[in-house]
């Protein structure tokens, strides 16, 4: 009796044993097979492989696996405007250029500023209306004209200007609000055609140089002017030679954006706009858009790559 106990006793550890192993030999596939586990194995460290699982979804994360460990990515995934779809490019630029800081990495990538100008030129999305991109990098057809154009008073611009109904409407709001406090704005320049474009931008190179034209016009097809969206906006009493010095123009700087409009060419940003500080030109994009660009010191090239495209 006492034997068939103890045999019964023996199986059951057997038993016990046996699914112990089973159990551990399961948790442990499970464990081989986790995201932190194979991180580690490429060379991640606990608090790398933290990063990654925080600011990746997984289809990213199964990317990552596939590739060599690089303590950049847990760099370049951490700053604000990290896009995942240009990763490859962030690394390849990394390696080339060793002295250039993560953030400013990221805006050129994104911004296709490490690219020559008027290189690998896109079509800009007319779809996008209001948020349409023109810059170095995205041009629109040369017969492209708004349909929505109007004549602009003569208390708000000198004769002959056009600009899209929206942009007319809300340009009125801020030129209202800017007579309030004491300023008179008159916008100088507005709609162009390509041709218009194509002239003025001929006349700089000719006059100076190819060079010179590029940091101060757009090519045709290029220039914001022509989706009807940028206004040249001076005081009544300047012109475009030392506007950044009136008061108008420090107005406009902290209350644009209440209107939607933007500088479009701030100071500071030259390497991104790929133009030179212009304190008189200003594009429409939007209450939202332009409050977001104003508040956290972006241009529209960065806006854009983030938010839109």
């Amino acid at each position: 009796m006492k034997k068939g106990k103890l045999k019964i006793k023996n199986i059951l550890i057997a038993i016990l044993i046996l699914l112990l192993i089973i159990f551990g030999a399961i948790k442990y596939i499970i464990h081989i097979n986790t995201d932190e586990y194979k991180l580690k194995q490429i060379g991640y460290s606990k608090q790398e492989t933290y990063l990654l699982k925080e600011n990746l979804n997984q289809e990213q994360i199964d990317i990552i696996l596939e590739k060599e460990y690089s303590n950049t990515i847990t760099d370049l995934i951490q700053e604000k405007y990290f896009l995942f779809k240009n990763l490859d490019t962030y690394l390849e630029y990394c390696k080339t250029n060793k002295n250039t800081n993560i953030t400013d990495v990221i805006t050129k990538i994104n911004t296709n500023t490490h690219l020559d100008y008027y290189t690998n030129i896109k079509s800009t999305d007319l779809s996008k209306d209001t948020l349409a991109l023109l810059n170095k990098y995205y041009k629109v057809d040369a017969d492209y004209e708004p349909e929505d154009l109007v004549n602009m008073s003569l208390s708000h611009a000198y004769s002959g200007h056009k600009t899209r109904q929206i942009v007319y409407t809300n340009y009125m709001k801020m030129c209202s609000e800017a007579k309030k406090d004491g300023y008179t704005l008159v916008t100088i320049s507005s709609y162009r055609t390509n041709s218009f474009q194509e002239a003025l931008y001929n006349d700089y190179a000719n006059k100076n140089s190819v060079a010179y034209a590029d940091s101060i016009s757009a090519r045709p097809g290029h220039s914001e002017h022509q989706l009807g969206l940028a206004l040249d906006i001076v005081s009544i009493n300047s012109g475009f030679g030392g506007f950044e010095e009136t008061e108008e123009y420090l107005w406009l700087k902290d209350n644009a954006h209440k209107y939607g409009f933007i500088v479009r060419y701030p100071e500071e940003k030259e390497e991104i706009t790929g133009y030179s500080f212009e304190p008189w030109h200003y594009r429409y994009v939007g209450v939202e858009v332009a409050t977001y660009i104003y508040e956290n010191n972006i241009t529209f090239d960065e806006y854009y790559a983030f938010y839109i495209e």
